[in-house]
């Protein structure tokens, strides 16, 4: 049998003091923007030092502006391809489903390059 794992209050007052203001400063952050259980994001961003708060943030942003931005009404009709396709026939909510879809591909393609802190491509390299 393993051992139970700590809980947060317990895990909080384990840290030092530096390491746990920045815990409770994380947790009132996360908190304001609305996340219910914030836990794991603030053990990674403390203890490995991974910007979980700004990812989240970015994240959210992203998805709210050029994921879901495609579905406000008047979206396609900026498009003038989509103009042509819609006046063709095609159906609304598919040209939305597929402009959603290459958005969301762009937006995780960035994250990815972000997240390798460089270009895979180009050996000696590495912009942290």
């Amino acid at each position: 049998m393993s051992d139970p794992q700590p809980t947060w209050q317990e895990w909080l007052n384990s840290l030092d003091v530096p390491r746990k203001a920045a815990a409770e400063w994380l947790g009132a952050q996360f908190s304001a923007l609305g996340v219910t259980d914030p836990v794991d994001m603030i053990k990674s961003e403390v203890l490995e030092d991974l910007p979980q708060l700004a990812r989240f943030v970015l994240l959210r942003s992203l998805w709210r502006g050029a994921i879901d931005g495609w579905s406000d009404p008047g979206s396609l009709d900026q498009l003038p391809a989509a103009q042509r396709l819609l006046a063709a026939g095609s159906d609304r909510q598919d040209l939305v489903r597929l402009v959603r879809a290459v958005a969301y591909e762009a937006v995780s393609a960035t994250l990815d390059e972000l997240d390798a802190g460089g270009d895979v491509n180009a050996s000696g390299v590495d912009v942290g």
